[in-house]
């Protein structure tokens, strides 16, 4: 299994970045995990085009996860084949179909089911030997998270936006890799609390309860949460384990 770090920028990213966007790549199965500004053009960037892709997994409907889809319809267009289809954490899949499936172009609107409701607790197998369980987030609207199995072992935690939980802090204990998002800088807990967001010093303490020879990965990042981490990085305060991405960046699991 491998992942490639398609966007790792948040809403109002940092120059150069995209937007929110994971591509999973797990045996025969190709899918992403949120599809933000930038998205599709970084996915043809790593030799992938929207025909390859199976499915998305939208976190949420905040716009900086999902406007990525019109040019991954267009591209699919382009190459006569129809968009990937989307899933969602069933809280949040009637959300996406009332509000984000009118707005795409018509490929998705014509799909006769364009949304697969994921349920959580239970999860879904969009591949042989690949699982998906929506993980609740606290965010200022309906947001899931998401663990991939692989293999019947839990892999991959992608945060999307969420206030820091206990709930996060047990998910990325288990996993060999967790990408969550640091959209605010240090210091900031109370606004992170209000706005349902992660600042650095949160993400980067998960690394005291995450297993020998697991990753984390800031994603979701801000100028300021970038400056904070790069900063960390020139002076050698950033703790082992911990990998700050650029776009583009794969990691095999």
């Amino acid at each position: 299994m491998r992942v490639a770090f398609l966007g790792t920028g948040g809403s109002g990213a940092p120059p150069g970045r995209a937007e929110n966007c994971l591509l999973v790549e797990a045996g025969d199965a190709r899918l992403l995990l949120d599809a933000g500004p930038g998205c599709a053009q970084r996915l043809q960037e790593v030799g992938y085009r929207a025909c390859d892709i199976d499915y998305v997994y939208l976190t949420h409907t905040h716009i900086d996860h999902w406007s990525g889809l019109f040019d991954v319809a267009v591209y699919a267009a382009a190459d006569r084949c129809r968009p990937p289809r989307l899933a969602a954490a069933s809280p949040v899949a009637g959300e996406v179909l009332g509000a984000v499936v009118p707005r795409l172009p018509g490929e998705y609107r014509r799909q006769e089911a364009p949304v697969v409701a994921v349920e959580p607790g239970a999860g879904w197998s969009p591949g042989a030997q690949l699982r998906l369980e929506p993980v609740e987030g606290v965010h200022a609207v309906t947001s899931y998270g998401v663990l991939v199995y692989w293999e019947g072992e839990p892999v991959l935690y992608y945060s999307g936006d969420t206030a820091a939980t206990g709930t996060v802090r047990g998910v990325v204990g288990r996993v060999r890799l967790a990408a969550v998002e640091a959209t605010l800088p240090s210091g900031l807990d109370d606004v992170a609390s209000e706005t349902g967001h992660h600042t650095v010093e949160q993400v980067l303490s998960y690394r005291g309860v995450m297993r020998e020879g697991s990753l984390l990965v800031p994603v979701h990042l801000t100028r300021e949460s970038l400056g904070e981490l790069l900063g960390r990085l020139r002076s050698g305060t950033v703790p082992r384990g911990v990998v700050v991405p650029v776009d583009g960046l794969w990691l095999s699991l």
